[in-house]
């Protein structure tokens, strides 16, 4: 090829690869399909269009060298030329790059304009330097891409400081630094993760990459949202250079609540007073009391209505401007075609975005308004639940001060019958313990009073009989049986159910240890002694069957 025809302009591209996503394949030779195809079905783009009755527009700026390179392919060219650690060998700069992020789970990532990458090896490691320059505005979203991901199928992920954005994380073996100005990301692989270069040499990357897009790179900051500002990456995101117009609420004749309702105007931020808590209703009582009040109906603790809240009257309307420079780093940054912008159908999107807006001020205020009428009534109806239920809360409290008294009355009846009834118990238990140990003593005498005296004239040792020391004691006091109060209102006899003991329960028997199978080492050992011993026993003189037989058989 020669001079003249490397330096002759290239068709306006902007990026070598396509990109698919939902069905769409987007490209740069695809400009006039979108523009009459695609985008006379999204109504808020319909002022975009590449065709000759679109406003003029900036024109498509390319930038050129010498060699007809695009200013993204100059700045990622020198960035990745100029970027090999000290001690690294570094290999060819090719174009094709394939996964640089080595992320698997990246499944929709957003695709580059150029690129450029080149490995680099050093003793007991290797890795590669890549740099990748994004469609205009697109830089930060694919950036967002990759951060996403990393969450997914990455680990060890920090961030650095460096860039606009930069974070490093470990896959696999290896560790990756990823660093990010405007549409332009640097990306760093070494393997194994210790032989990534130092931060100084990873800070210089950085301070290059910066100072290759100094006047070439519009808004190295600009935010991920940027990237629907251009049609080209997709176009189902599409939304354009917006900006936002003040809508004043429309001069129109309203009804307001006050004039509408028929209840009593509260403020919307008038407070309730705060009403008692709920009395708590006691147990029936068992036996039923002779002379007390029902409860009154229960009557649930009503809660006070909710205002309705303010609307937002603060009219806004989105309005598509021209947009000649482009997003992120900038149309003529990547080489990229400056959307056509028919400001006539863009103007009238707006007016009908007005119109809208206007609508829904008006509808959002007469909602209000009908909010507040009933917000008044729900307000009425709270009121008469209130009273109804400090009415009820009144009503037990006096009845539940007759229930008190009534309860406390049984209350101290039924503690005073438990000690009677535990004192009777105590008696009871030692006039059967006493009965117990007389009877015994009392056969203890009979017994020494007939004995027999022994050969030597000793008395027996149980003799005579000795007198349990119960019997020297008197029976414990019984309270006398209690009487309930009048007050308890109690049938007369009634006394207190005793209370149920629990049964002991019987202990569990503990689990049998599980048996161990002996080992085969020491199964063999014992086999060996018993082997020896029974040798002992059938040695010489010790007269075995066999011995005998084999004693006859020699005297035969």
């Amino acid at each position: 090829m020669s001079r003249e025809q490397r330096r002759r302009p290239r068709p306006p591209r902007t990026r070598r690869r396509g990109r698919i996503r939902k069905g769409v394949v987007v490209a740069s030779v695809a400009v006039a399909a979108i523009g009459s195809l695609v985008l006379a079905n999204v109504d808020t783009m319909r002022w975009f269009g590449i065709g000759d009755d679109a406003d003029a527009a900036a024109p498509a700026t390319r930038v050129l060298s010498a060699e007809g390179e695009t200013v993204a392919e100059q700045v990622v060219v020198q960035l990745v030329k100029e970027s090999t650690p000290e001690g690294w060998k570094a290999g060819k700069l090719n174009a094709s790059v394939n996964d640089p992020y080595s992320l698997t789970c990246l499944s929709e990532r957003a695709a580059w304009s150029t690129a450029r990458t080149r490995a680099i090896t050093a003793e007991g490691g290797e890795g590669s330097v890549t740099a990748l320059a994004y469609p205009a505005g697109a830089g930060a979203a694919a950036y967002a891409e990759v951060k996403a991901a990393v969450a997914v199928c990455a680990e060890g992920a920090e961030e650095t400081g460096r860039g606009v954005e930069g974070m490093r994380y470990r896959k696999g073996a290896a560790a990756v630094e990823v660093v990010r100005r405007g549409d332009v990301v640097a990306v760093v692989s070494a393997s194994p993760a210790d032989r990534m270069p130092g931060e100084k040499w990873l800070t210089d990357l950085d301070d290059r990459a910066a100072a290759l897009l100094v006047d070439r790179c519009l808004d190295p900051t600009a935010p991920a949202a940027d990237v629907h500002r251009n049609p080209w990456v997709d176009p189902e995101t599409f939304r354009g250079n917006l900006t936002t117009v003040a809508v004043p609420f429309p001069d129109v004749e309203m009804t307001t609540a006050e004039e509408i309702t028929k209840d009593p105007v509260v403020p919307l931020d008038q407070v309730a007073e705060e009403l008692a808590p709920a009395p708590v209703r006691p147990e029936p009582l068992t036996p039923a009391a002779t002379d007390l009040p029902d409860l009154p109906l229960e009557v649930e603790r009503p809660v006070a209505p909710t205002p309705p809240a303010e609307p937002d009257l603060d009219g806004r309307a989105e309005r598509a401007v021209a947009d000649p420079s482009g997003p992120g780093c900038g149309w003529a940054f990547t080489g990229e075609a400056v959307p056509a912008f028919d400001t006539g159908e863009a103007e009238e999107l707006h007016r009908k975005a007005v119109k809208k807006e206007r609508e829904r001020l008006v509808d959002d205020a007469v909602a209000f308004e009908q909010a507040k009428v009933n917000h008044y009534r729900a307000w009425v109806e709270y009121e008469r639940a209130a009273s109804a239920y400090r009415g009820y809360v009144d009503e037990m409290t006096l009845v539940l001060a007759q229930w008190q008294v009534v309860i406390d009355a049984r209350a101290e009846f039924v503690a005073e019958f438990e000690l009677y009834r535990t004192s009777k118990q105590a008696y009871d238990d030692f006039v059967a313990e006493q009965q117990e140990a007389r009877t015994a003593y009392e056969a203890a005498v009979e017994a020494c009073r007939v004995q027999v005296p022994s050969p030597d004239g000793e008395p027996s040792a149980d003799c005579p009989a000795e007198v349990p020391e119960i019997l020297l004691q008197s029976a414990p006091e019984v309270l006398p049986r209690p009487v309930p109060s009048a007050l308890a209102q109690l049938p007369e006899g009634w006394e207190p159910p005793a209370p149920v003991v629990p049964e002991p329960q019987p202990e569990p028997e503990p689990e049998p240890e599980p048996e161990t199978e002996e080992p085969r080492e020491d199964r063999e050992d014992r086999r060996d002694r018993n082997s020896d011993r029974n040798g002992d026993r059938n040695g010489p003189g010790n007269g075995t069957r066999g011995d005998s037989e084999g004693r006859g058989r020699a005297q035969n």
